[in-house]
């Protein structure tokens, strides 16, 4: 009988959890004014969520076994490295709002950057454990 937290459920609850989180940290930064720093709170919960929901897609179909296991245990951990990136965002966005007005808006700006390129690097990295868990043997 198969465990029931076993690794694939684990990397696709602790995504799901993760990311979830957060945007809606996201969400309750946002405030009710339209304005540049809107426009990329915005557009990093765009980004954010449809990545997300594009990686757990791939994950679900992807097969689990005991050969394979090294790979979602190498997907894991590169999925918590892709969350330093969101947190980072976060942090970013924590500072630019505390601060405030020409110095808060240009470092929320290069903080969202920074985090969100960190995150798309790490999962580009993806692509080679994911191709390999679905590739015919």
């Amino acid at each position: 009988m198969k465990k029931f937290f076993d690794v694939k459920r684990s990397v696709l609850l602790l995504w799901g959890f993760a990311v979830s989180l957060f945007l809606w940290y996201f969400v309750m930064a946002s405030e009710n004014e339209f304005s540049v720093f809107q426009y990329f709170v915005f557009a990093t919960l765009l980004f954010g969520g449809g990545l997300a929901y594009h990686v757990m897609s791939e994950l679900a179909v992807c097969p689990y076994t005991e050969e394979n296991s090294h790979l979602w245990r190498e997907i894991r951990r590169t999925l918590c490295i892709v969350f330093l990136g969101y947190l980072f965002a976060g942090g970013a966005l924590w500072v630019g709002i505390k601060w405030g007005g020409a110095v808060g808006v240009p470092f929320t700006i290069a903080g969202l950057v920074t985090g969100m390129l960190w995150a798309l690097t790490f999962l580009m990295r993806l692509k080679a454990p994911v191709l390999e868990l679905v590739a015919p043997r």
